[in-house]
Formats: structure tokens, sequence, C-alpha cells
């Protein structure tokens, strides 16, 4: 990367579409702004509006104009197809399937323009700018709904043959156990994402174990995984179990992606990690308890992101780098 060089990054979530300029050579790397942009309806001449709207916001707060952008970059979710630069299919937007998003990006903005998934654009931001500036190897566990997964190393995001590497959340942690939403068995995601804390505390209520949790679930009909991190903090038994069992399997992931990468840092993202210190302490206990007793097996850490939400949007700024 040349110095003064500067890069859009764009981040197409499920509510609103994040754009931000960074300014980027070897040693300094700034975010020189930020714009969000509701992706209104959800159909697809919606969605391209707010993209293009909100990367033209993001340039002009930059106080620079689109010909100073070198490349662009779309962090979006679903599978992508890398070579040709479409998304083939997005669980949250309406007729969003087989769009070739880096062509007319390319052609609305004149800037050259590539396509990351999400989650590895995350990797990439807490990477560059956050948690895992010291390191050269970097894995990161995006922990929502279901859990995503990057690693990225050496600056490069590992991609496999056919663009399906580092589907963290899908490395089975239980054969033949609980179902995930993908059709396998014993998926992570199945035991340590947000969704599976908040199934497994319901299931011990609905099997009569007593807990405070008791009350919120009559108040509001359904739990949070913040209910259960809030719970456990304040010493409930039964939350304390669950958000234990959660810590459990992302320290044995992190075991499973230890041995295939030798990352010196695992680093735990999305909105379940705004648990903080309590999952982070819990997931560090059983990987430490679990792990080879090798030389060196203890150098890699666990670690919080600290980017939150600009996350994604860093990282497709430094992916958008990547093709210069």
């Amino acid at each position: 990367m040349a110095k003064d060089s500067f890069y859009l990054g764009i981040d197409l979530g499920a509510t609103s579409v994040k754009a931000g300029v960074v300014s980027a050579d070897k040693d300094d790397k700034k975010l020189l702004s930020t714009v969000a942009v509701p992706t209104a309806q959800r159909n697809r001449q919606d969605v391209l509006d707010a993209i293009i709207h909100s990367a033209r916001q993001a340039v002009e707060q930059s106080h620079l104009a689109l010909p100073d952008i070198t490349a662009v970059c779309v962090a979006s979710p679903g599978p992508i197809d890398l070579e040709t630069q479409v998304i083939c299919d997005s669980p949250n937007i309406e007729d969003w399937q087989n769009v070739p998003l880096g062509k007319i990006l390319s052609d609305a903005l004149g800037r050259p323009t590539v396509l990351e998934n999400d989650a590895n654009a995350a990797a990439l931001g807490e990477f560059h700018l956050g948690a895992g500036r010291s390191a050269t190897v970097m894995a990161l566990f995006t922990l929502g709904s279901g859990i995503g997964g990057g690693v990225v190393i050496d600056g490069q995001v590992l991609h496999g043959a056919h663009g399906f590497a580092a589907e963290l959340g899908h490395v089975i942690v239980v054969p033949d156990g609980r179902l995930c939403g993908c059709g396998q068995h014993g998926c992570a995601e199945a035991y340590a994402s947000a969704n599976s804390t908040i199934a497994r505390a319901t299931e011990a209520l609905d099997a009569g174990r007593a807990s405070s949790l008791a009350q919120v679930l009559r108040d509001n009909t359904q739990l949070t995984a913040k209910d259960v991190a809030d719970h456990a903090r304040r010493g409930d038994p039964l939350a304390e179990e669950i958000l234990d069992g959660s810590a459990y399997y992302l320290a044995l992931l992190s075991l499973n992606v230890r041995a295939v990468v030798d990352p010196q840092m695992v680093v735990l993202g999305g909105g379940m990690s705004h648990a903080g210190d309590i999952l982070l302490t819990a997931v560090r206990k059983h990987f430490k308890r679990l792990n080879w007793h090798l030389q060196g097996a203890d150098r890699c850490r666990i670690e919080l992101a600290v980017l939150g939400n600009d996350a994604g949007m860093i990282g497709a700024a430094m992916a958008a780098a990547k093709i210069t």
C-alpha cells in the first residue's frame, strides 16, 4: 500500500449499510469517516441505492472525492462467488440472488470494487486496527445468532479452494449432537451461539430448573443471551451453568482452530462478546484446562474484540487495499 492511499469499506448489514474511509499505509491506518444508512424496504433497488448513497456520504465526510479513493470493498453476509464477484444469496434482502455487486458498484462509483464475506472482513478489521494488531496469525469468532468466523494469516484472509474456509461455527464439537441450522449435527454454532445459549436456558426452565431467569421468561415470553450473562454475573446457578457451557464449547472450538492454523490470538467478537469478562474468563479457563501441554501451546491468547460494529467496515477497507 502506498502512503496516503484511501480505501472505502462498506458493511452490508441486515438493517443498515455502514460505510467508511480508511487512510492506510504500512505503519499508520486511520478511520476517517463513518456513515450508516438504513436499508429501507430491503428489496434489491433500495439496498443498492443505500449502498451507493452511504459510499458517497462517507467519501464526502472524509473531505475527499471519489477519484481519491484507490479501491472499494463491500462486506456481505451469505455466500459469495469471489471469482465472479457475485453475491449468490442473502437471508435478509428480497430479490438478492446472483447480484453482480462488484460490477454494479464499480460502474456506479468509478472505482475498482471487490466483495468479501462479512465475518472475514470483521477479522481483517480486528487484525489491522483492533485486538489483533500485534498478531501475524489471528482467528475471529463472531458470536451472534450464529457463529461466523475468519482467519487472517500475514494480513491475508484464508478463503480456501472454494471460498468456504473458516466457517468456524460449523466445526463439529459434538458428533451427532444438537441440530444446527446448516443441517449438520453437533456444530459449535448449535452449542455456543447466542441462539444456542437462549435455547439451552429455556429448555432447562421448561424442564423445571429453578432460576431467576424464570421471571424474565414469564415477563418477556423469551430470553436473550444478555439475560443469561446478566444473571450469571449476579450469581444465578443455572445462568452460570448455561454460560459456562457456551464458554466450554468456544474453548473447544478455539483448540480446534489452534491445532489447524496455530494463531497467536483467537478473538471473540459479535453481540454475545459484550458479556465481557464473565465470558472471556470462562473461555480462558476451559482453554487452559483442555490445551496441549506442549512447548509453545500456551502462547495462543483468547481476547475480546475491540472495534464493535465498525470491524466489518474497517476490514472491508483493508480488503480493498489488497487489490491494489
